[in-house]
């Protein structure tokens, strides 16, 4: 997985870094030729965010200027095909958008529209948006309600001055949709998923 993730973002950029605490992760990419990025230890554990150690490093490894893009592959994501990052990338060069990060996204299978919470023993209604006013938006059918999008962690692009500002995303976000089905592995049934999307689609994976 961590392979793919190189592979993927040398197909945007010739500068690739593999950031970790680990010694056996840096040995790795000793034999592979890959740069390495040390991270400290302590940003490296479950509570540790992705601005902190990105932040880390833009202070202490990388010299770059605030409006040069940091694209982050996780190797947790790892189903990345030529087509999306050529998309990807074509977005990049793009002067169309003036935009502070790109956050990949793929259409919710559920809507927050008909989602509760309790309160005080009686259902409550979560505080979302609703921009065509729809009376009693969880009574309506679904087809009326805004489009709303699940995050993923495939492919994210952040704008160092954001990072330099101290916010990751900052106010101007773009949707990237890959048009190819994503996962994100936590768990052994994860892996079992994405090496049966691997196998069986017939996408020209990275």
């Amino acid at each position: 997985m961590l392979e793919w993730a190189v592979l993927a973002g040398k197909e945007l950029s010739t500068e690739v870094y593999v950031s970790s605490e680990s010694s056996e992760i840096h040995d790795i990419c000793s034999q592979k030729g890959w740069k390495f990025l040390r991270r400290p230890t302590e940003l490296a554990s479950d509570f540790a965010t992705d601005y902190d150690y990105l932040s880390y490093h833009l202070e202490s490894d990388l010299n770059l200027e605030q409006k040069d893009n940091l694209v982050l592959m996780r190797p947790t994501s790892p189903l990345r095909t030529r087509t999306a990052l050529k998309k990807l990338g074509n977005l990049l060069k793009s002067k169309k958008h003036n935009f502070t990060s790109i956050r990949s996204v793929v259409t919710a299978e559920n809507t927050p529209y008909k989602m509760w919470y309790k309160h005080n023993d009686y259902l409550t209604k979560l505080p979302l948006e609703n921009p065509d006013r729809i009376v009693e938006p969880f009574n309506s059918p679904r087809q009326k309600l805004p489009k709303v999008f699940w995050q993923t962690g495939t492919y994210d692009v952040y704008k160092i001055g954001s990072i330099v500002e101290g916010r990751l995303s900052g106010e101007k976000i773009l949707g990237f949709e890959a048009d190819h089905p994503e996962v994100d592995i936590d768990s052994i049934d994860d892996l079992s998923y994405a090496t049966k999307l691997y196998e069986d689609l017939k996408q020209i994976w990275i």
